[in-house]
């Protein structure tokens, strides 16, 4: 099976000169607001240069997080440059976001590789972690393509409260987990996301892995980093995951130095419906221009400015403004 993962000096190589072809039929708009479309006055007085046309479109689909939703609305922002709108999606389950991006409902996705991977490996033991995008490749194509990975990581990070009340425990490490003289059987909480619960295959995720021996850990599912945060700031939690993109959200807390070795690094990347490099290149080499621009730092700060309350698409507009 041939690998589809594109750098952006590939894409400019296969992509040089092919004609720009839409498919038939264009989703219904998301949160991206669709070009209204206008037809030219018969009157004779009236102004005789036409209304623009609407844009064509293709659908960008995105995760819940806000550095997800910041994801998809930079992808949608990046079509905007190629003439192509944008239009915002939320992202389905992994085996149904692969079958949309293979028949080209879902044009593209901004996604964390080796979560994908793992949730696509049907048994496999997992490769190492600078093959994963490769291995990913190989495994969705050829129907569906990779851009060359992004320098934003979703690596798992695990972190606490940086204060304690008086008899509460503060942790800087797993070790200091597993080798504290505590008496666990009381139960404290760990928060994680989803998709570090439990594996594809069955195989139990976090709770297998951090859980101290002996001990009767309350691991509860919450797929929103801001509850987990405040669940750790109210100790509720003791210990909650993160990805280590969820930037904000680390702010303040203890990350702890993860000497249990669960996560590994998780590199964003686009997929996209490999169709489009022949039906729409100029499309395909937008979005890439635009996250290789990504650096850890940047989106820092853009992902604070959207947590903080303002559209993500009034800061992806400004950062691929700024991209050129």
């Amino acid at each position: 099976m041939r690998l589809r993962t594109l750098s952006l000096l590939l894409v400019v190589t296969a992509l040089a000169g092919c004609a720009q072809v839409l498919p038939e039929g264009r989703p219904t708009p998301g949160s991206i607001p669709a070009t209204a479309s206008a037809t030219p006055s018969a009157d004779p007085n009236a102004d005789p240069t036409p209304s623009a046309e609407p844009l064509p479109q293709l659908t960008v689909a995105a995760g819940t997080t806000p550095a997800e939703q910041l994801l998809g609305a930079v992808a949608a922002q990046a079509l905007l440059t190629a003439g192509v709108e944008g239009v915002l999606i939320p992202a389905p389950e992994s085996n149904e976001l692969l079958e949309q991006l293979a028949d080209g409902t879902i044009a593209f996705y901004p996604g964390f590789t080796a979560t994908l991977l793992e949730q696509n490996l049907g048994g496999d033991e997992p490769p190492a972690p600078d093959e994963v995008p490769g291995v990913l490749a190989a495994k969705v194509g050829p129907e569906i393509s990779l851009l060359q990975p992004t320098a934003l990581d979703g690596q798992l990070v695990w972190a606490s409260c940086a204060e304690a009340e008086e008899g509460q425990l503060v942790f800087k490490t797993w070790g200091d987990i597993f080798g504290a003289n505590v008496d666990w059987q009381t139960g404290p909480t760990g928060m994680v996301p989803g998709f570090a619960m439990t594996r594809s295959d069955g195989v139990p995720g976090v709770e297998a892995v951090y859980t101290p021996e002996g001990s009767k850990w309350n691991w509860v599912q919450q797929d929103d980093p801001a509850a987990r945060r405040a669940a750790l700031l109210s100790l509720e939690a003791t210990v909650a995951a993160f990805r280590a993109i969820d930037y904000p959200f680390l702010d303040g807390l203890n990350v702890l130095e993860d000497t249990r070795g669960f996560g590994m690094a998780d590199p964003v990347a686009v997929l996209f419906t490999s169709t489009l490099a022949d039906s729409n290149p100029q499309a395909v080499l937008a979005v890439d221009k635009v996250f290789q621009a990504f650096t850890a730092e940047g989106f820092a700060q853009l992902e604070a400015q959207v947590v903080s309350g303002q559209p993500a698409a009034q800061v992806a507009a400004a950062f691929v403004a700024s991209v050129g």
